[in-house]
This record gives C-alpha cells, structure tokens and sequence, in this order.
C-alpha cells in the first residue's frame, strides 16, 4: 500500500528539530511526503527579483534539518516565492535537492522545463505523476528566462496527453485567496474540471489556513493545510498557525486521515501540538455542495477583500503610477503590486465579483444565513 500526507507550504526556519505525538512522527517516517516548498534554498544576501511583497529563503542548514526527519520527499517548487532569487536561487536548490536524491518539480531554466510533469515509482510499481501549476504571479517561467510553472489552458492538454503513462495523475496547484479557508467558486469548478478530464487528485497549497478537502466523482481534492512547516512567530492569526496534512491510500484512493496540528515554539523546537480547533466547527465541505449559500458567502469575502485591502492599493497605486509616469518617475514597486492584483486569478476573481454585485451585472446571493456564515468564519480565523 502507497501512502502519500500531502502537506501544505512548508518555509524551514532556525529550529533545533520538531516535537510531536508519535503517531504524526510516524506517518512523517513511514510514507511519502509531498510539500511545497514555498522558499528558495540560498543564503539571503544574494540579490533579489523586483516584486511587490516579501522575499523568502532558507539556508541550506536549515533546509537540511527539515528534511531529516524523513527520507521519502516529493517537493513541488511552483509558486510565488521559489523565485525570489532568481535563476541562482533556482539553480542552487535545484541542486540541494538533487544532490541529497530529493524528489522535485515545477521550476527550471524555461516555460516548457517548469512545466514538465514528474513521474514517481511508488510501492508495488504504482507510477505516480506528479503535474505544477501556479497561477500567474511573480516569478513564471518563459520562453528563454527561469522560473516556474505558471498556469494556462495549456495544462488540458498535457493532462490529455500524460494520463495514459501514468497509473495516478495529481496536479498540484499553487492557488487560493489568502488566509480564507473556503476556496473561490473559481478554484473548486476548476478543480473538479481537472478531475473531469482525468486528474486522480489536485493538490493545492497557498491559502496559509487549511481548507477542506473532498471526494468529487472518483477522484479527490485537497485545497489546501495551511502552513505546514514554518516559523509561527510570523503568522499572527491562530488560524495561519493551524494546519496539517492529509494521508491518502494512492493504490485504492482513499482520504485516510487529516492530521491536524497547531505550529508553536517550545524551547528551540518547532512544536506540531494538539489544536484547540479546526474546520469541522465550519461545515465547510456543506457549503461547498450549496450553490447559492456558497456563492453568497464568497461575495461576503469578496466585498471584505476589496474594502479592507484591494481599494487602497488600487487606489493608491493607480494614481502613483499615473502622476509618476507623467513626470518620468516611474516607480516598478507601484507597477509590479497593479499586475499582482491584475496577474492573480484569485485576486482578479474577488475584485470582479465586487464590481459585479455594485453594477447589478451578477446575482446577488447574500443572505442572513450566508451573513451569518461569513461572521463565524471571520471569528474562526481571529
């Protein structure tokens, strides 16, 4: 029996080692482990890509001491942080990785090398492929120029033309909305699209709180843990420090179990402790199968998005940019935080349903019920 926990973003940090109940230490040990990493492996004083938001790295000391505790990894590196190094930041955890025979994809020096599918001989000769994805942020691939997977219609295709030369077919996506645990009708419909036309299980990351995970006809969908391995003194929110990972039978495809946990330093340790709450509190794989409850709490997080974060930075920026550019004082930081906004699906999505639901074009489905699920999750989250 394969098993595979499929973990959420993993950033390692100075840490001594991990403490946790022997049951989780062991399903680490015993079975496949898929993470995304979410850093590149370099020291920080190289030099950094031009983007809006934060550069993340590790050192390779720190890397070194995560990955001991387990000797089966498959690490995705597409996403929006693996290429805040740029190429060199690339190529030296390309070469970390490789030198310790550590299984990995989604990056490389071109477009068609990020997106190149990885296939993996699990137990009784099961042939695992593994697909990246990431929706368009900083730090994508092209023709000529590093980087990593970025997602377009392309990837039908390629499943259409991968599903025969593999027994299991997982996508992992890097997508979400942040720090929401009910994933945009956007993400689930695409999602199960994938499942549609012959995806096994998507695997997505990038919420930094967990979201559910589901059956759908016979595959599944894990949206998503969080933050799995990485520093708590830096996620404010008990929610962002909630996570976890999910075991799942890979020969007969079954969810297993979630293995929930709650980061926290002890000593120098980084502490996976008993959680004092998860999702289950929130019914959130019932909204998931109630249209117009599901809608209308989305456009309760859409209409929060664009009024507490959105409208100042386009605000803000939209004018910057303008009045600079007119007196040849362009600043890249205003210009790269407008095509994050603007690149990003998620964002896009919500900055649209705000704009559809002030203009009447689209269906508003908010109501008491709805309102009433949105202050629950808002609470949870605190």
């Amino acid at each position: 029996m394969a098993i595979i926990n499929f973990w959420g973003d993993v950033v390692p940090f100075s840490c001594d080692g991990i403490k946790a109940d022997r049951s989780i230490l062991n399903s680490i040990e015993e079975n496949y482990n898929a993470i995304n990493l979410e850093c590149p492996i370099i020291e920080p004083h190289f030099d950094k890509i031009s983007k809006a938001g934060p550069h993340l790295s590790c050192s390779e000391s720190e890397a070194d001491r995560f990955f001991r505790i387990s000797d089966k990894w498959i690490v995705n590196t597409a996403n929006n942080h693996f290429s805040d190094y740029g190429e060199k930041g690339i190529f030296k955890s390309h070469q970390f990785l490789s030198n310790r025979k550590i299984i990995h994809f989604g990056s490389g020096e071109n477009i068609e090398i990020a997106r190149s599918p990885k296939f993996v001989a699990l137990k009784n000769n099961l042939k695992v492929g593994f697909l990246p994805a990431n929706e368009v942020q900083f730090g994508i691939a092209q023709k000529f120029k590093f980087g990593v997977a970025g997602y377009d219609e392309t990837i039908f295709s390629t499943i259409k033309k991968i599903r025969n030369e593999c027994d299991r077919l997982i996508i992992s996506f890097h997508a979400a909305v942040e720090s929401w645990p009910l994933p945009s009708p956007w993400i689930n419909k695409l999602y199960k699209t994938f499942i549609d036309v012959g995806v096994d299980i998507v695997w997505g990351h990038h919420s930094h709180v967990p979201q559910p995970a589901e059956y759908y006809n016979n595959g599944i969908i894990i949206h998503g843990y969080g933050n799995s391995y990485a520093n708590p003194r830096n996620w404010k929110k008990s929610a962002q420090r909630l996570s976890g990972f999910a075991s799942v039978n890979i020969d007969e495809m079954v969810l297993l179990e979630e293995n929930w946990y709650s980061l926290a330093i002890e000593n120098k340790d980084l502490k996976l402790a008993k959680p004092e709450k998860g999702l289950e509190n929130l019914d959130l794989n019932k909204v998931l199968e109630n249209y117009e409850l599901y809608q209308g709490v989305w456009q309760e997080i859409s209409i929060k998005l664009y009024e507490s974060t959105f409208s100042k930075y386009l605000k803000k920026n939209f004018e910057t940019a303008i009045r600079e550019r007119m007196l040849r004082k362009e600043k890249q930081y205003d210009f790269s935080l407008l095509y994050h906004l603007f690149s990003c699906e998620s964002h896009r999505q919500a900055i649209q349903t705000f704009f559809g639901l002030q203009s009447g074009e689209i269906t508003d489905y908010r109501s008491q019920e709805s309102a009433e699920l949105y202050n629950r999750i808002s609470n949870w989250m605190a």
